[in-house]
């Protein structure tokens, strides 16, 4: 009976500090997080389109190119 007493109390000491280790570091991010100056997730640019497939064609890169390459036919 007093192993079980024994693993139980462990057990709860583990726990317990996993949560007061948890709950300090969710704190010191909590106050540090006004004085960053790095932008959040939120501000980030969307990221860039992927073209691919018949997409690809309607690419503006390559539209350029085959405007420079009518172009240089035609002169």
């Amino acid at each position: 009976m007093s192993v079980l007493w024994i693993g139980l109390s462990m057990f709860a000491v583990i726990l317990i500090s996993f949560f007061v280790i948890m709950a300090v570091t969710k704190g010191a991010f909590f106050l540090l997080k006004g004085q960053s100056e790095d932008p959040s997730r939120s501000n980030w640019e969307p990221p860039l389109q992927v073209y691919s497939g018949d997409d690809s064609l309607d690419h503006p890169d390559l539209k350029r190119m085959s405007e420079l390459q009518d172009n240089k036919q035609v002169k």
